[in-house]
């Protein structure tokens, strides 16, 4: 019987091996912005450079901020969950909280 170490080993490589060969054998037809090999914005912005930028950062004009919206947090996860459950908490944008047999990812 797998341990946990050996259990999670084994999705990481069912997630590496899968995403390999979903774009490893992906095809797509050719178009306007796909020549077969790359894809490519259709309309073709004149490369600036960092006097450009500097530019850009002097005479910008900013918009006004939003009002702060005081917002109440969510409940807090449990410490741990039971053996053979999983819970996934969204901390952010890239980061969850993986929950399995009381360990926590």
């Amino acid at each position: 019987m797998f341990n946990r170490r050996s259990f999670l080993f084994v999705c990481m490589v069912c997630m590496v091996l899968s995403c390999s060969l979903v774009s490893a054998g992906s095809t797509y037809r050719l178009s306007d912005h796909y020549d077969g090999k790359r894809f490519y914005n259709q309309v073709r912005e004149a490369e600036q450079g960092f006097k450009e930028f500097i530019r850009w950062v002097m005479n910008r004009k900013r918009g006004p901020w939003k009002e702060w919206t005081a917002a109440e947090p969510g409940p807090a996860p449990p410490k741990s969950v039971d053996s053979g459950a999983v819970r996934i908490t969204l901390i952010n944008h890239a980061t969850l909280l993986i929950q399995m047999d009381g360990v926590n990812i």
